[in-house]
């Protein structure tokens, strides 16, 4: 989605997001250093994480063509391929065949974006031939994440069935929130990421699950904004997003309220906590508890101007198949 069309002219909600947005951008480009996962120098467990994380960020922004991105997301792929390409990072598919999706997940994010890497191509391969697929267990949600990484990257000629991989998941067979928990609850979050391409597409399952999928994501949002879970917060808003959510009371109002947990310098801390806390800007604890919601108030942010300017989660966009 690009916005920067000469003669444009913003809203006062439009121009509230892009602020912010660029804050938000600001501070992880000041911090880009800390998203290395070989930074630790043994490809510690959170900065492979975190890596991954902006690699999933960088791609979609880069998709949707912000102008606020522009000078921005070059820098970032520098950084994005330098560490991918380093030996020590490029190698740990093929040391840790078991558990190699975490490290090829950001090759196959930046594949999706037309990058191609012939080390990592003999990789897919070898892991392929390896029967990866058919000797790893994981829990539903984790199973589509894995199958839509591969076939967004382009590894995957067929398109999977989302449906059938929908209906394994907590989303599909809970009946209300209430015995709902975090790890649930990102659960939710991440399905419906997939399953709208992150509000790319409307989601392939029928009216009756996506009218119910609605009234879980609203009934999460309420309790996630009273216990300020502002990471969850984030997520369940940008699922409202990416679905073509039209409440705009709830939505307007948890709007508002997830806005002002906004730091001045563009961080976003991930809860409430029983006393403020005033991190060191740009310090490493600051980063720690900021990083992972800042990222997602940046998608919080390139979806709602989506959702302002364009059919995609727009009131008129239908994010459900005709089939109940």
């Amino acid at each position: 989605m690009n916005f920067s069309k000469p003669g444009n002219s913003f809203s006062h909600e439009q121009e509230v997001i892009m602020n912010l947005m660029k804050n938000s951008l600001e501070w992880i480009d000041r911090n880009l250093h800390r998203f290395s996962p070989v930074r630790s120098g043994d490809l510690d467990e959170w900065d492979v994480k975190s890596f991954s994380e902006l690699c999933f960020l960088y791609i979609h922004l880069k998709h949707w063509d912000h102008p606020l991105t522009e000078n921005i997301l070059p820098k970032w792929f520098d950084f994005l391929r330098f560490h991918l390409e380093h030996p020590v990072f490029a190698q740990m598919a093929r040391k840790r065949p078991i558990s190699s999706f975490p490290f090829v997940f950001p090759y196959l994010k930046l594949r999706s974006g037309g990058y191609r890497n012939e080390y990592y191509e003999q990789t897919l391969e070898m892991i392929e031939r390896w029967g990866y697929f058919k000797s790893i267990e994981v829990v539903p949600y984790r199973a589509f994440d894995l199958v839509y990484t591969y076939w967004k990257s382009g590894w995957l000629e067929k398109e999977p069935d989302w449906e059938k991989l929908y209906m394994d998941t907590v989303m599909a067979r809970s009946q209300n929130s209430f015995c709902i928990d975090v790890d649930s609850a990102y659960s939710i979050t991440h399905t419906i990421f997939y399953l709208t391409d992150m509000g790319n597409r409307p989601a392939p399952i029928s009216k009756l699950h996506f009218d119910r999928s609605i009234q879980l994501v609203e009934s999460l949002l309420i309790h996630y904004w009273r216990i300020g879970h502002w990471d969850l917060m984030g997520e369940l808003l940008i699922n409202l997003n990416n679905i073509g959510y039209t409440n705009t009371l709830l939505l307007n109002g948890a709007q508002k309220a997830f806005h002002k947990v906004w730091r001045n310098n563009g961080a976003l801390p991930s809860m409430r906590t029983p006393q403020v806390i005033n991190y060191e800007p740009y310090s490493e604890e600051e980063f720690q508890n900021c990083y992972h919601t800042t990222l997602v108030g940046l998608f919080y942010c390139a979806t709602t101007l989506n959702r302002m300017n364009s059919a995609v989660g727009g009131t008129h966009h239908v994010s459900y198949q005709t089939s109940s």
